[in-house]
C-alpha cells in the first residue's frame, strides 16, 4: 500500500461540522509503519478542549476532512487517546484511524458499493501478455523501422469469474510518460475489477477482496499484496481507501517468474471453475487455506518450529475437507463401548476405560493424511516416495512438536525444514486437487512450472531409503 500525505483542512465529527465554525484544523496522512493518522495542531476533534477530563468520547466511528484543494477525506475507526495538554497553552491531538478514505467527492461513508479496483503486486506477470506492441522491420539485416503500438483489445476487460453476485475481471492498461524526446516510456499494469450485482457493505466487499487476493497469491506462488484500492458507492463516486493490508518483506526474485505453479496462460479456461471452489469451500477447506497461502507462498518468518506446525495444520484440515471423520456411526460405537464396559468387572477400571475411549471414535491422524496422500496422486509419490514412513514420521513430529515433548529436541534442523517444505507442496497439490484439477493435471502443471523443485527434490531424498 502507498504512502500519501494530504493537504491541510479542516476537521470535524460531521461534513456539516467540518465545514461550519467548531471545525479544527489538521492534516493527513497514511504510511504503512503507522497508518492513518491525523495531526491537529491547535485543539482536538476528540474529546475535550477545556481541560485533561474528557468531556465526550475520544473515540470516533468517522471523522470528516475537507482540504484546502476541496478533497473529502473520511476518517474510519477513530482514536483520539494521544492528546497532550499545555497550561498555559491549547491541546494537541494526533487521531489514529484503522483506515482513510479519500475521495475528491463528498460522500456518505455508510453507504454500499457496487464495485472495486485491486492493485496486487505482479499481478501483470501472472497474467503473462504483452500490452505494448513492437514490430521491427529488417531489410537483409538492415533496420528499416520499428513500430510501438497499443490496441484497444489488448486493454480489454478479461473475465476471471462471475457469478450471482460478484463478477471478477482483469483490467490490462498501459501509460505513457510525458513528451520526453530523450526517453520514450510504457508504464504497463494489471489490475483486478470486482463488480457487484447487489450493493455490498465495506466489510462483504473486502470478504471477496481478501479470497481473490488469496487465490491470485496461491496461483504465482508468491504473496501477492495490496498495493491500492478504489472502491465505488451507490452513488458512483469514487473512494480510495488506506489501510495496513499484510505486505511481503522482501522484494520479488525474477526466478522465481518462471516458477508459478498457476500462471493464467496455463489456467485461462478454468478460472470460473477454480474461483467458485475457492470462494465457496467448506469450512474445514476456508480454513486451510487462510493459514496455507501466507505460509506457502512464503510470506511469513518464524521459527521453524511453529511454521511446521501451520503446515501440519493446514495438511490435517485438508484431510478432514469433504469426509466422514467418524471410524463408525454413534449407534455401533456406543455398542462396542458397552460391549467392552461389560466385559470389565473392575469398576475403577471400567470407569477409567468408559472415560478414555468415549472420545475414540474418530479417523486417525495418520489414516486421514494416507487417504489424502492417495487422493493428490503421483504427485505426492514424488514427494514422499515412502507413503508409509512419511506419515509415521510426520504424525510423530507434529505430536512432539505441538506438545513439546523432549523428542522434538532430537529433530535435525535441516531434516525438519526439508519435510515441512514438502508438506507444504503436498498441500499445495492437495489445494489444486479440490479446485477441480485431477491427478495427472496437478503433477504436470506442478512440475512443468518447476515449482520449487529443488525443496521437491530434498524431500524425496528423506524418505527414499525408508
Amino acid at each position: 500500500m502507498h504512502e500519501a500525505k494530504f493537504e491541510s483542512g479542516v476537521w470535524g465529527l460531521s461534513w456539516e461540522e467540518a465545514e461550519g465554525d467548531s471545525a479544527v484544523q489538521g492534516a493527513a496522512c497514511f504510511s504503512k509503519d503507522e497508518g492513518a493518522q491525523l495531526d491537529i495542531p491547535f485543539g482536538s476533534v476528540l474529546g475535550s478542549d477545556m481541560g485533561i477530563i474528557p468531556n465526550r468520547s475520544v473515540t470516533a466511528k468517522y471523522v470528516f476532512g475537507i482540504t484546502r484543494k476541496s478533497e473529502h477525506i473520511v476518517l474510519v475507526d477513530c482514536d483520539g487517546n494521544n492528546t497532550t495538554f499545555h497550561f498555559p497553552g491549547v491541546e494537541h491531538q494526533t487521531v489514529r484511524a484503522n483506515l482513510l478514505w479519500y475521495s475528491k467527492k463528498q460522500f456518505n461513508p455508510d453507504e454500499k458499493l457496487t464495485s472495486c479496483d485491486i492493485d496486487l503486486s505482479h499481478l501483470l506477470l501472472w497474467y503473462g501478455k504483452s500490452i505494448v506492441k513492437d514490430e521491427l522491420k529488417l531489410d537483409d539485416g538492415k533496420f528499416l523501422s520499428e513500430t510501438v503500438s497499443v490496441n484497444t483489445e489488448d486493454l480489454a476487460y478479461v473475465p476471471l469469474y462471475s457469478d450471482e453476485e460478484i463478477s471478477v475481471n482483469l483490467r490490462p492498461a498501459s501509460k505513457r510518460n510525458g513528451q520526453d524526446l530523450e526517453e520514450v516510456r510504457f508504464n504497463n499494469k494489471c489490475s483486478l475489477r470486482l463488480e457487484s450485482s447487489r450493493p455490498l457493505s465495506y466489510d462483504e466487499m473486502m470478504r471477496y477482496v481478501t479470497e481473490i487476493q488469496r487465490f491470485i497469491s496461491f496461483c504465482m506462488g508468491w504473496y501477492a499484496q495490496i498495493e491500492s484500492i478504489c472502491m465505488v458507492n451507490e452513488s458512483g463516486i469514487q473512494i480510495e481507501s488506506y489501510g495496513r493490508y499484510i505486505e511481503n518483506e522482501n522484494e520479488l526474485k525474477k526466478s522465481v517468474i518462471h516458477e508459478m505453479p498457476l500462471p493464467y496462460r496455463k489456467i485461462h479456461d478454468k478460472t470460473q471453475m477454480l474461483i467458485k471452489n475457492w470462494l465457496h469451500g467448506s469450512e474445514e477447506f476456508n480454513a486451510a487455506k487462510s493459514v496455507f497461502v501466507p505460509l506457502a507462498t512464503l510470506k511469513q518468518s518464524f521459527y521453524i518450529n511453529l511454521q511446521f506446525l501451520a503446515a501440519a495444520q493446514t495438511l490435517e484440515a485438508l484431510a478432514r475437507d469433504g469426509r466422514e471423520t467418524k471410524e463408525m456411526t454413534d449407534e455401533q460405537f456406543a455398542e462396542r463401548l458397552r460391549t467392552i464396559s461389560e466385559s470389565i468387572e473392575d469398576e475403577d477400571v471400567r470407569a477409567w476405560a468408559d472415560n478414555k475411549l468415549k472420545y475414540c471414535n474418530r479417523v486417525s491422524q495418520g489414516r486421514l493424511i494416507k487417504d489424502l496422500y492417495d487422493f493428490v496422486g503421483p504427485y505426492a509419490k514424488e514427494i514422499f516416495p515412502k507413503k508409509s514412513a512419511f506419515v509415521g514420521k510426520h504424525v510423530d513430529m507434529r505430536n512432539n512438536i505441538a506438545h513439546q515433548n523432549p523428542n522434538a529436541k532430537d529433530l535435525q534442523n535441516d531434516f525438519l525444514f526439508y519435510h515441512m517444505h514438502g508438506v507444504i507442496l503436498l498441500c499445495y497439490a492437495a489445494v489444486m486437487r479440490k479446485l477441480g484439477f485431477d491427478e495427472e493435471e496437478t503433477a504436470l502443471l506442478l512440475n512443468d512450472s518447476n515449482f520449487r523443485w529443488y525443496l521437491k527434490d530434498k524431500a524425496a531424498e528423506l524418505y527414499q531409503k525408508k
